[in-house]
C-alpha cells in the first residue's frame, strides 16, 4: 500500500468495458503493480535524487515482460544483479563488514557483475505518461472516498 498508507484502498479496472479481455486485465494488473513502485520511487526522489537506472531484484523481474515494463513506465534502464539472490547476498555483505570480515560490501556487490540492461522502449513512452497521470488521478480520488467514509 505504500506510499499511500491506507488500508481501506481498493483496486478498480478503472476504464474497463467488455472489449478487455484476459490479457488485457492481466497487463493492466502488471502496469498497477508498476505504478505502484513509481509512486514510492516519486516519494524517495523527491527527497533525494532520481536514478540513473533501476536496479531490481526478485521472482517477477526474472520475466523479460516485467523488466521491459519496468524500463519503459520508468523512461530508465533496468538491470538485475547477476547474484540470483540478491537481498540474501546483500543481507551478508553486510553482516560480514559490520564483523569487520570484509572491507568493503559494496564494492564486493558491485563486482558479481550485471545482466544485461533492459532499455526502455521510446514508443509507448506517451502511453505509459498518460496511464500512470490516470492511475495517480484515480488514486487521488480513491484517497478521498476513503477519507470521506472513515
Amino acid at each position: 500500500r505504500a506510499p499511500y498508507w491506507n488500508a481501506a484502498m481498493r483496486g478498480a479496472l478503472a476504464g474497463s468495458d467488455l472489449s478487455h479481455d484476459r490479457r488485457t486485465i492481466v497487463r493492466a494488473a502488471f502496469e498497477s503493480v508498476v505504478f505502484g513502485v513509481k509512486a514510492v520511487y516519486e516519494v524517495v526522489t523527491a527527497r533525494t535524487q532520481t536514478a540513473e537506472r533501476l536496479l531490481m531484484s526478485g521472482g517477477l523481474t526474472k520475466a523479460p515482460f516485467v523488466r521491459q515494463l519496468l524500463a519503459d513506465a520508468f523512461e530508465t534502464a533496468a538491470v538485475e544483479p547477476r547474484q540470483s539472490e540478491a537481498s540474501a547476498f546483500g543481507a551478508a555483505l553486510l553482516a560480514a563488514q559490520a564483523v569487520g570480515a570484509i572491507d568493503d560490501a559494496l564494492a564486493i556487490a558491485r563486482s558479481a557483475g550485471y545482466d544485461p540492461a533492459t532499455e526502455p522502449d521510446a514508443a509507448p513512452r506517451g502511453a505509459y505518461r498518460e496511464a500512470y497521470a490516470r492511475y495517480r488521478r484515480t488514486v487521488t480520488a480513491e484517497l478521498a472516498r476513503t477519507a470521506t467514509s472513515a
